[in-house]
């Protein structure tokens, strides 16, 4: 049970990891990147985050075990969000 565990949540990393720049068909088929971009989309991408938290929380409920942490995931595509809205301000003499 442990290893399999250990080997579930090492897929999710590398999963979770590779999401930002992957499409996404929730995103009308755009990457979470580019998402982003525009606050309806920015906030899509932000819901989805939640989703998934949910999701894990729920399985780990179910199942036993500590839900996959998407903390560092999340501060990533967080931080990567409001870059792209600051150049954008900035880009518009905002």
């Amino acid at each position: 049970p442990e290893l399999k565990a250990q080997v579930e949540r090492e897929f999710l990393k590398r999963h979770y990891e590779r999401w930002p720049d992957e499409p996404v068909p929730a995103l009308g088929g755009k990457t979470p990147k580019a998402a982003v971009r525009t606050k309806k989309d920015r906030q899509a991408v932000i819901e989805l985050l939640k989703d998934f938290e949910i999701h894990e929380a729920r399985k780990a409920s179910r199942e036993g075990g500590e839900p996959f942490d998407f903390g560092l995931n999340q501060a990533t595509t967080f931080a990567h969000a409001e870059n792209i809205a600051y150049n954008l301000r900035m880009e518009r003499g905002e």
